[in-house]
């Protein structure tokens, strides 16, 4: 039985998406001088040691652990700002989700005015080791219709109705959630990444009216409620509540 899954977390990700703008383009190098740069930024040059220019619209900051294979990014696009950690001691996880509110959303989207914002995303990625969860996972998955399965790839989604989109005239906003479970042949674990999004509808028409803290809240609450329970009712020896 799984009691919670921050001790298995090995990566995580938040992001904001918005309109198409090219002040993203016509600004990228000072935006990135900004984030490197800027007094208490959390992502300096220490953290992200590489700058790759894909294009005219695009700069991604990045750094690579030869131990592990692990891979940090900051990618800055004209639609995109995504922070995708897979080390967490390059950069934590509280520390990195409190930096992209400060850096990236409070001045960075304040300073550009970029607005327009349609979503907002976060992902936790776990590995689970669990003997008893692995083998009822992929028994309860294939059952016994097949023999010798190699990879088990489990996807499914949820729309999840908000309370403002209820009560608000005009305002259809909602939550989505996007679980993925995937057991590897001759891996003994199983890699489960929960992708919580808020969909903004109509867009917002600038950062500042995020409330941040209180979607990340709600997406952790949902992972230890819903997904841990889910796990446990679906493959645990006993039923959460």
């Amino acid at each position: 039985m799984i009691s919670e899954l921050d001790s298995c977390k090995v990566g995580y990700v938040v992001g904001i998406r918005y309109r198409k703008t090219f002040t993203i383009a016509d600004n990228l190098g000072a935006i990135v001088d900004n984030i490197l740069q800027s007094k208490n930024s959390k992502f300096k040059a220490k953290v992200f040691p590489y700058i790759q220019h894909t294009n005219r619209e695009e700069d991604v900051l990045w750094s690579f652990d030869n131990k592990n294979g692990a891979q940090n990014k900051l990618t800055i696009n004209t639609s995109n700002f995504v922070l995708d950690i897979q080390n967490l001691e390059a950069l934590p996880f509280k520390e990195g989700i409190d930096a992209f509110n400060i850096t990236i959303l409070k001045n960075i989207m304040h300073d550009y005015s970029i607005g327009h914002i349609d979503r907002l995303g976060f992902v936790n990625r776990y590995i689970l080791k669990d003997k008893d969860i692995i083998e009822k996972f992929v028994s309860g998955t294939v059952g016994r219709g097949f023999s010798d399965v190699n990879d088990i790839n489990l996807q499914f989604s949820k729309r999840i109705p908000i309370m403002t989109a209820l009560v608000k005239e005009n305002v259809n906003d909602y939550d989505n959630v996007i679980v993925n479970i995937i057991k590897k042949n001759n891996v003994d674990e199983l890699f489960l990444s929960v992708d919580y999004q808020h969909y903004y509808s109509p867009m917002l028409e600038k950062a500042s009216q995020i409330d941040y803290n209180r979607f990340i809240d709600n997406a952790e609450k949902y992972i230890n409620t819903h997904i841990v329970g889910f796990l446990n009712n679906t493959y645990g020896d006993e039923k959460s509540v």
